[in-house]
C-alpha cells in the first residue's frame, strides 16, 4: 500500500538514471519517427506525380488525373492548396467578353494548329476567352502574333504599364532537346502556353510589389531573383490544377492523347519548393540572367535618381 513504509522503498540512483535513459530513448525514437513521417509526406507528392505522368502518357487519362489531384493534395506547398485557381469562366461585361473572344479568334488565325483539338476543348476555350477578357487577372490581355522576344522562350506575357496594356505571345516552333533542330509547336503545347501565361499574368500584382522593393533598394539581387521565380513557380502549380480539373476531362472524353511533360507534371523537380527548383538552373542562364538583368535595371534607375 502507498503509506506502508515497510513495503515501500525510495528509488535508488541506478533506477532513476535507468528510467531517465529509457525516457530519452523513447523521445529520440518518437522524434525520429516524426521526422521520417514528415519527410515522407513532404516528398509523397513527387512519386505520386510521377505515377500520374506515367498513367497519362500510357493513355489512362482519368487514372492519371486522380493521382495528379492526389499529388496536389499531398503537397503542403502547392499553390493550388492555398489559392483559388479561378477555373470557372468568370462573369464579364459583354464588352470584355467580346474582347476576349476577338483575341482568341485572332490567336486561332495566327496559330491554326490550335484548331486541331478545338472541337473537344470547349471548357478550356471558354476559360481562355474569359481570361483574355480580364476574368482571371482583372485586366484585359491582348494577343500578339509576334514571337517572344526573349531568346529561346516558347511563350511570354507582358504586364500592363502606363503606356501599354497586357499582352501574350507564343512561338511557332521550339528547339528539340534531342537533336537541336527546330520543330513546330504541337496543338497541346500551344493550348498549354496560353493557359500558363494567363496564370503567369495573374501574378502581376505580386511581381509589382517585388519590383517596388527592389527599386527602393530593400532586397538583394539574389532575393529578387528567388522571389520573382517563385511567382512563376506558383503559375506552374496553378497550371497543374487546371490541367487536372479542366483539360484532362475534356481530353479523356474525346479520346485524345496528352503529354504530361507539356503541363509541367514532370520532371519531378516541379513538385519541389521553388527555392529548390531555382538551384537546379545554371547561373549563366534563365532565370538567373533574366531576372538578374531586371534587378540591375531597377537598381541603376535608383542610383540615377539619387545623384
Amino acid at each position: 500500500m502507498l503509506g506502508d513504509k515497510q513495503n515501500s522503498r525510495p528509488m535508488n540512483v541506478f533506477t532513476t538514471n535507468t528510467c531517465f535513459h529509457a525516457m530519452r530513448v523513447v523521445k529520440v525514437v518518437l522524434l525520429t519517427l516524426s521526422c521520417m513521417i514528415a519527410s515522407s509526406l513532404a516528398v509523397a507528392d513527387e512519386p505520386t506525380g510521377a505515377l500520374a505522368a506515367h498513367q497519362i502518357r500510357s493513355g489512362r487519362l482519368l487514372a492519371g488525373r486522380a493521382n495528379l489531384l492526389k499529388a496536389i493534395d499531398l503537397s503542403s506547398h502547392h499553390a493550388a492548396n492555398r489559392k483559388a485557381v479561378g477555373l470557372e469562366a468568370a462573369e464579364l461585361f459583354v464588352v470584355d467578353r467580346e474582347f476576349g473572344k476577338q483575341q482568341f479568334q485572332q490567336l486561332l488565325a495566327d496559330r491554326p494548329k490550335m484548331t486541331d483539338n478545338l472541337p473537344h476543348l470547349g471548357p478550356v476555350r471558354d476559360w481562355l476567352i474569359s481570361s483574355l477578357g480580364g476574368g482571371l487577372t482583372g485586366f484585359r490581355i491582348e494577343w500578339s502574333s509576334e514571337i517572344p522576344s526573349s531568346p529561346g522562350a516558347e511563350a511570354e506575357h507582358y504586364a500592363p504599364n502606363r503606356r501599354f496594356g497586357a499582352s501574350v505571345r507564343i512561338a511557332l516552333e521550339k528547339r528539340c532537346s534531342k537533336n537541336g533542330l527546330l520543330r513546330p509547336l504541337t496543338s497541346e503545347e500551344l493550348w498549354h502556353h496560353l493557359v500558363f501565361e494567363c496564370f503567369n499574368a495573374s501574378e502581376t500584382e505580386k511581381r509589382s510589389e517585388i519590383d517596388k522593393r527592389a527599386a527602393a533598394g530593400l532586397i538583394s539581387r539574389e532575393a529578387y531573383i528567388a522571389e520573382t521565380f517563385a511567382t512563376e513557380h506558383r503559375a506552374v502549380q496553378m497550371t497543374h490544377k487546371f490541367y487536372a480539373d479542366v483539360y484532362l476531362p475534356c481530353a479523356a472524353k474525346a479520346g485524345l492523347e496528352s503529354d504530361p511533360k507539356v503541363w509541367y507534371v514532370e520532371p519531378s523537380s516541379w513538385w519541389k519548393e521553388p527555392s529548390e527548383v531555382l538551384q537546379l538552373y545554371p547561373k549563366d542562364g534563365y532565370p538567373w540572367t533574366n531576372y538578374g538583368a531586371e534587378y540591375d535595371s531597377l537598381i541603376a534607375h535608383l542610383r540615377r535618381s539619387q545623384q
